[in-house]
């Protein structure tokens, strides 16, 4: 019995010796820098300033205390940067941002979410559903929805690269 327990005891210790060790910054650490990558984005419905195009670049500054996102909606386009009011949480390495944005005729919330996998990696989902409130009931873009996930790297530990 004493030389079964010394046995499982070891294996128990190889295991351990193998375990990759998470990244150990801490969460601001870990979001903190420029971050870029894309989307591969969805809608309920085709927009009248649709691109076609399905993927949009997205990138990430986040060194102050609520991040700025930006987001290039077609090859070659310029960089739009999205609202700056949004709500952010963030806990045990993922970050979420949300707005609820009232535009008069439309409202629009959006949520951005994101997973860090390491120092230099994270994921990105976004959800947005836009309600234009003066619409007929049964206009076709009385409300409408899109989402996206894809990919981050971190370009930078600081946000003057962007």
């Amino acid at each position: 019995m004493k030389y079964f327990l010394v046995f499982i005891s070891l294996i128990l210790i190889s295991c351990t010796t193998f375990v990759a060790k998470p990244d150990k910054l801490s969460e601001t650490e870990r979001a903190s820098g420029t971050w870029s990558g894309y989307i591969e984005r969805f809608s309920t419905t085709v927009l009248p300033n649709d691109t076609g195009e399905p993927f949009y670049q997205v990138v990430v500054l986040n060194c102050g205390e609520i991040p700025e996102l930006y987001i290039k909606l077609e090859e070659g386009g310029p960089f739009q940067k999205f609202y700056q009011e949004y709500e952010v949480l963030e806990k045990s390495g993922n970050l979420l941002m949300n707005i609820i944005y009232d535009g008069g005729a439309w409202v629009e919330s959006q949520t951005w979410g994101f997973v860090f996998i390491s120092s230099k990696k994270a994921d990105i989902q976004w959800s947005r559903m836009v309600s234009n409130i003066k619409k007929e009931s049964t206009a076709s873009l009385r409300s409408f929805g899109e989402v996206g996930y894809g990919k981050m790297e971190k370009i930078s530990d600081s946000c003057d690269s962007a």
